[in-house]
């Protein structure tokens, strides 16, 4: 019985794992990394910084309810005060600069 399920493709109910209904309500470090970077990205653009949070939002990559909204308020301020910082540098035509900088390394 269980070569014919096989050949056809298909799982037996008892070889499927169960399904999770549990919603996160925290987000790790990495999530809150990439989530800032998203918003930073988008301040850098020009977005406004409270159109930046609802966009993250919307995406759905922040916890529910008021956990997400605190959370998304949290990084979205960090980044604006990053993209603040940054604004006072981006100014002009970018150029490159070359950087010979000793590492008290000896080679070879």
């Amino acid at each position: 019985m269980k070569g014919f399920f096989t050949a056809l493709d298909l799982a037996l109910p008892w070889e499927v794992e169960g399904i999770e209904d549990a919603m996160p309500v925290e987000i790790d470090s990495l999530q809150e990394w990439t989530v800032g970077q998203r918003l930073l990205t988008d301040m850098l653009a020009g977005m406004d910084p409270d159109r930046a949070g609802q966009a993250e939002w919307r995406r759905g990559t922040l916890p529910p309810g008021r956990l997400g909204w605190r959370k998304a308020n949290e990084i979205r301020d960090q980044a604006t005060q990053l993209a603040r910082a940054a604004a006072a540098h981006r100014v002009g035509a970018p150029r490159a600069h070359d950087l010979d900088v000793d590492l008290g390394v000896a080679v070879g």
